[in-house]
């Protein structure tokens, strides 16, 4: 695995991991994504998962600020992640 999707995989971790942290997130990501407990502790080494995950936080601009916020992370960082992972392909019309 490339370093590229590796570090992809960890913010996106480290997106659940601040989603688990706030019952409300929590709860807005699995009602959006149709991911139970079980299925989301299952999925956690799915790169199409993680991917689904950034999508979720990359889909709101007060997520994905609180989300940085938390993980001290600049709030470009998952934008870049995402492209590591599945479907994260940005295409260039230029």
């Amino acid at each position: 695995m490339d370093d590229g999707r590796k570090n992809g995989e960890i913010i996106a971790i480290r997106a659940v991991e601040w989603m688990a942290a706030d019952a409300d997130e929590l709860h807005k990501f699995m009602q959006t994504s149709g991911e139970s407990l079980e299925s989301l502790r299952s999925r956690l080494n799915d790169p199409e998962f993680l991917a689904a995950v950034l999508d979720y936080v990359l889909a709101s601009e007060k997520c994905l600020l609180a989300f940085c916020e938390s993980a001290a992370l600049p709030p470009d960082a998952p934008q870049k992640a995402r492209h590591f992972l599945p479907g994260g392909d940005i295409p260039h019309w230029t």
